[in-house]
């Protein structure tokens, strides 16, 4: 299945170059987050059609959509590849500040998202707030002809596996090379420890800097998937030496005996 990665954002930065006469620069450190020549916000997200009945599940970190020094102005441009094209949608950026309270709150590590969904149709793109309402639509600005291609020893061929990230194996306590032995084949699970802690069922991932709750099991399950959808995005499933399609494995922690009364 196609990943909409950082090489579909650069073809959709210089999409939107082309066709705006501007010049894009990336927001700091934020790889989604451009500002152009004239000082405007273009915030590029990306994915692919029906991942789970949707065409993307898109998050904005809190600090920038509650920071009173940004006025909003600016673009909001979501892009989906399906098979053979890159078809970009765009809107004004004020229009997802204004629905803001319509939107999910999701608790990712120590990172708080605002996230939506989005449904493609045929000349526009539909932004979906809480229970799937639509909160806004984007009209379409355009297609990229686009086929990825495969390069045999390079990250686009089937067969390479990338290297481990040096700080995921400091942080599991493994040496660079006792990772890239366990992840020379896939993993195909994540797994989440759940424990309960005053009224809340609480999980935490092993596999991620995850932490989420919920007052029901069901609740809890509903928020890790959310969780887990928006911290594994583009690399970070190969950086983490898991499949493509990983499994979610649940353990739950509680006293081994009854707590004394």
């Amino acid at each position: 299945m196609n990943k909409f990665g950082e090489s579909e954002r650069a073809r959709v930065v210089r999409f939107i170059e082309e066709t705006k006469n501007c010049k894009l620069v990336k927001l700091g450190k934020r790889r989604k987050f451009f500002v152009d020549d004239t000082g405007l916000h273009w915030w590029v997200l990306g994915g692919v059609p029906n991942q789970n009945g949707k065409d993307g599940w898109h998050g904005i970190p809190a600090e920038m959509m509650d920071s009173e020094r940004f006025d909003a102005e600016g673009t909001l441009v979501v892009s989906v590849w399906d098979g053979p094209t890159i078809d970009v949608f765009a809107g004004p950026l004020e229009r997802l500040f204004e629905r803001k309270e319509s939107l999910y709150l999701v608790l990712t590590g120590d990172r708080v998202d605002y996230q939506f969904i989005c449904k493609k149709k045929y000349e526009s793109l539909d932004v979906q707030g809480k229970g799937g309402a639509i909160i806004f639509t984007l009209p379409k600005l355009g297609s990229i002809a686009y086929q990825e291609v495969s390069m045999k020893g390079s990250e686009k061929d089937p067969g390479y596996r990338r290297p481990p990230h040096p700080a995921s194996a400091r942080r599991h306590g493994k040496s660079a090379m006792t990772s890239s032995r366990a992840l020379a084949i896939p993993r195909g699970a994540v797994h989440a420890v759940i424990g309960e802690s005053e009224g809340w069922y609480v999980a935490e991932c092993l596999e991620a800097a995850i932490v989420t709750q919920g007052r029901t099991l069901d609740e809890l399950l509903a928020n890790l998937r959310s969780a887990l959808e928006m911290y594994f995005d583009d690399e970070e499933l190969e950086r983490c030496g898991l499949s493509s399609a990983p499994r979610l494995v649940l353990s739950y922690e509680t006293f081994a005996f009854a707590p004394n009364a």
